[in-house]
């Protein structure tokens, strides 16, 4: 018998000023507002080299067409004024993952 996989389609959004640096270790993750054609959600943002961010989107969205209890992930664009608070020096794209309602992974930033 073979399962056939759904893919959902990959959203893009635009991290909203406010986002706070949370983890500066050998990712930068923000935690922040997204706005997409999701809407405006509390996500979780990684600044990524470009493999990187590729291997993890490919792997999010296999998750979850397999309903493995995966985040929903976002194409980020970092917009300009944002690269000068994160000390970038160009235009970039990063990961976000929507804070879903169970686990949140917002929780573990905002209650440490």
């Amino acid at each position: 018998m073979t399962t056939k996989l759904t893919f959902e389609p990959v959203s893009e959004g635009i991290l909203l000023p406010g986002a706070e640096v949370v983890d500066e270790g050998r990712n930068t993750v923000l935690f922040g507002t997204t706005n997409s054609d999701r809407g405006e959600n509390p996500s979780i943002v990684k600044i990524l080299a470009p493999r990187k961010l590729v291997i993890e989107l490919c792997c999010a969205t296999l998750g979850r067409a397999m309903s493995l209890p995966v985040p929903v992930p976002l194409i980020v664009h970092i917009v300009p004024s944002l690269n000068q608070f994160l000390g970038l020096n160009k235009q970039c794209f990063a990961l976000g993952s929507i804070d879903g309602k169970y686990p949140s992974y917002g929780s573990r930033f905002r209650d440490s």
